[in-house]
């Protein structure tokens, strides 16, 4: 049975800025938000959505978000087809991988879900940080973290043309970074999600929040001017392709998080 949670950020940029400076905040998907400061605007898109402020040159800024969440992350609402855009240069299967995944086919999807991710939860040691989260490093040194586990296994679901997606997301009530996945059941017809961390460590799906679908989630609001990303998750934006440099703003992040009701 899920949980209500109520996620209250406080960020505050502790010394005024030289540059003009934008300030972006990924939002839980399916949350509703409240904000002490309202933003310029949400990017509200299939794969995340992220709320951004403007700081005038030398100001003093401070927001407050609080986010009502269910424990159970939100299903992607992406059509079968729309995965395939997501993170597709660290997903692309390899020669090598493509033979693996083929393989550890079964008779059904379901079987052929399990023989992936036993083998994974097998084959692979867990490395954090990790040095590389792309599938086909991550298959050929057998390392790496929840992000490179769940990378390889959506590389190898889809070469199998089973539409998979990976997670980006925080473990509650400790509000901790993890990873899992989902991948479209074309019997039930629904995305199915599945955590390899979570088989081995036992540990079910609940009392987690979604931020994003995919890893390197891109925002096409980004302008060129843009000086500085606040990113509460930390996420591996790629600077370079979206034109965005990084300027050292320093900065206050305090989250509190209570379970509402079960």
């Amino acid at each position: 049975m899920s949980s209500e949670y109520k996620i209250t950020r406080n960020i505050e940029v502790t010394s005024s800025t030289k540059l003009n400076a934008s300030i972006w905040v990924a939002l839980a998907r399916g949350a509703k938000v409240k904000y002490s400061l309202e933003p310029n605007f949400v990017s509200d898109t299939q794969r995340a959505n992220i709320a951004n402020w403007e700081i005038k040159e030398g100001t003093k800024w401070a927001v407050e978000i609080q986010e009502q969440v269910d424990s159970f992350p939100q299903p992607p609402k992406l059509e079968p087809g729309e995965y395939l855009a997501l993170d597709k240069d660290l997903i692309a299967p390899s020669k090598a991988i493509q033979e693996k995944a083929k393989s550890l086919m079964g008779s059904n999807i379901t079987d052929t879900i399990n023989n992936i991710a036993n083998y994974l939860v097998k084959e692979l040691k867990y490395q954090h940080p990790p040095e590389f989260r792309d599938a086909t490093t991550v298959f050929n040194t057998k390392q790496s973290d929840c992000g490179g586990y769940h990378t390889l296994l959506v590389s190898m679901l889809r070469s199998l043309n089973i539409p998979s997606v990976v997670d980006f997301g925080m473990r509650l009530p400790k509000y901790t970074p993890h990873v899992w996945a989902w991948y479209y059941n074309k019997d039930s017809k629904k995305w199915e999600f599945i955590d390899i961390n979570d088989i081995q460590d036992n540990k079910t799906a609940l009392n987690r929040v979604s931020y994003s679908l995919g890893v390197n989630p891109v925002v096409k609001e980004f302008p060129a001017k843009v000086q500085f990303i606040q990113n509460i998750l930390i996420w591996d934006f790629n600077f370079e392709k979206n034109k965005v440099n990084k300027t050292p703003v320093l900065h206050k992040n305090n989250t509190i998080v209570k379970k509402l009701k079960t």
